[in-house]
């Protein structure tokens, strides 16, 4: 999965999840996956240890955007 932003006018800027594969189509809008993931996970948050690790590919003028002010280091 890739996580892209929605260029289209309806939803302009919206975080989603792709499919790598272009021939695919498939993707997911971000909030969903998130949403469905709280949800699997509701009240298991104590039996369940995952390691997860996760790879994003982003522009970097665009991560500087949109992390802007939100985070710090140090």
């Amino acid at each position: 999965m890739k996580l892209s932003t929605s260029r289209t006018q309806s939803s302009k800027g919206k975080k989603f999840l792709e499919c790598k594969n272009i021939l695919c189509g498939k993707f997911i809008w971000l909030e969903d996956a998130i949403e469905a993931v709280a949800n699997n996970n509701a009240g298991t948050k104590d039996k369940v240890h995952m390691k997860v690790k996760i790879n994003v590919t982003m522009d970097l003028n665009e991560f500087c955007r949109e992390f802007k002010g939100k985070s710090s280091l140090g």
